[in-house]
């Protein structure tokens, strides 16, 4: 229960509201709403490149390595 009820926080916490800033409010205004291939092409290389490596995985290990009794958040980014 322990396990579930930390990652259902991380889950709505990050990955709902978290990801939703990053991906429809902050991409939009740095890239557009428009719906072209340069805009498409722009906003993936961005979560690709940004976002998913430097933001959303640091985020992920730091929480995951306590959440499961591993260590402490340091030790995740250490991961």
């Amino acid at each position: 229960m322990r396990r579930n009820a930390a990652f259902a926080l991380f889950s709505g916490a990050y990955l709902g509201c978290g990801q939703h800033f990053v991906y429809n409010v902050a991409f939009t205004r740095l890239f557009g709403a428009g719906r072209t291939p340069g805009v498409a092409a722009c906003k993936e290389l961005a979560a690709s490149l940004v976002h998913v490596p430097l933001i959303y995985l640091p985020l992920y290990y730091a929480f995951e390595t306590p959440a499961l009794g591993r260590g402490t958040a340091l030790d995740g980014l250490v991961r």
